[in-house]
């Protein structure tokens, strides 16, 4: 029987153990908090539909059934897109485009759901497309801001934080605002407020 050892070289024998450091949250580059601040934004909208939209359509006088069929049809459509979006990259697409693309989709299906929410199905392919696109992107660009794995690992933790510690509010914020007026046209037409938002904030997030 042979054994072959490996023989440590000498500048690892020297230099010791390597010490491992945490990643620090990078707090002070305004970059990371606009990624944080959109993350939680797509979040906000995808866990406050996620939390009413069936809700909306029975108000509207829909059957629970088929009211929930909207938010499968709304989960299938993001996985979808979470498909397409590498397909995008590789046919040459920026990511600029492909996030000011999702973020009109989500604003258009929310649109659609205040205005003319007949046609469920169509609002809420759309709604879907827009945040699995948008969802898809932007766990990517905390990878453009450094070299460093700590660098990225500290931004990827801060737009976590920040997008999920926004988003545990939408469930709650959307059926106050449902609870104060009645009914849940005022809490649609705030998620249409804020899909809006996330249009130039999209556009001018990354020049990629």
């Amino acid at each position: 029987i042979v054994v072959v050892r490996s023989r440590p070289s000498p500048n690892a024998a020297s230099a010791g153990p390597r010490r491992l450091e945490r990643p620090r949250l990078p707090v002070r580059r305004g970059v990371v908090w606009a990624i944080a601040i959109l993350f939680g934004l797509q979040s906000w909208l995808y866990y406050g539909q996620t939390a009413w939209l069936a809700s909306v359509y029975i108000e509207l006088g829909w059957e629970p059934g088929a009211a929930a069929v909207l938010l499968s049809i709304v989960s299938l459509a993001s996985l979808g897109a979470i498909v397409l979006a590498p397909a995008g990259a590789r046919r040459g697409l920026s990511r600029r485009v492909m996030l000011t693309a999702a973020a009109l989709s989500s604003t258009s299906g929310l649109l659609g759901v205040a205005l003319v929410p007949a046609p469920g199905v169509l609002w809420a392919v759309l709604l879907g497309f827009g945040l699995g696109m948008t969802f898809t992107l932007l766990l990517t660009l905390p990878t453009d801001l450094s070299h460093d794995p700590r660098q990225v690992g500290g931004a990827s933790a801060l737009m976590l934080l920040v997008g999920y510690l926004l988003a545990a509010l939408a469930p709650s914020v959307l059926g106050a605002v449902r609870d104060a007026t009645g009914e849940f046209g005022p809490a649609i037409w705030l998620l249409v407020g804020i899909a809006v938002t996330m249009i130039p904030l999209s556009w001018n997030l990354t020049p990629l």
